[in-house]
């Protein structure tokens, strides 16, 4: 997948993600809602972190880190309605702003990994924030996005 996003004041304000394999492309601008080729896009309304399909990637290049992703990934998929590994991690919040994700988490992520996302699922009525909490910055870490601040909660709490 390929992705794009304009900041504004550390904030992705549009965001565009392609999947040329597929011919799918996402795009959103605040205020102005998410968009799948040429239909709006909206996040699932799965409520229930035990019935939530959650998307997730490996960390890169950071095997002195494999021991704590795998006792997290152990931790959600256990807890939840299943895990998939899709691909780059903007094409997964794709996923989570159409639905077929009900939340997304990743370690060690860079700003360019998922600021189009970001807007994208924040736009489709999604919520995005760090796994080990607080607000979402274009900086490097861990990042958590879910279909409603209950799910990103649940989901949360079991990265930790």
């Amino acid at each position: 997948a390929s992705s794009v996003a304009l900041a504004i004041d550390g904030v992705p304000a549009v965001g565009a993600v392609s999947c040329a394999p597929t011919g799918e492309r996402w795009w959103a601008a605040r205020g102005e809602g998410a968009w799948k080729n040429r239909a709006p896009v909206h996040v699932s309304g799965v409520e229930g972190i035990h019935r939530a399909l959650i998307g997730t990637g490996f960390p890169f290049k950071t095997e002195h880190l494999l021991e704590e992703h795998s006792a997290q990934l152990v931790r959600v998929l256990g807890a939840s309605g299943g895990v998939r590994r899709g691909g780059a991690a903007a094409l997964d919040l794709c996923y989570l702003a159409e639905g077929r994700f009900d939340a997304f988490w990743e370690l060690f992520l860079n700003p360019w990994d998922f600021a189009a996302g970001w807007v994208i699922v924040e736009e489709a009525g999604g919520v995005m924030g760090r796994v080990e909490g607080g607000a979402l910055a274009l900086s490097p870490g861990t990042v958590i996005g879910a279909n409603s601040p209950a799910m990103k909660e649940a989901l949360h709490a079991l990265s930790e």
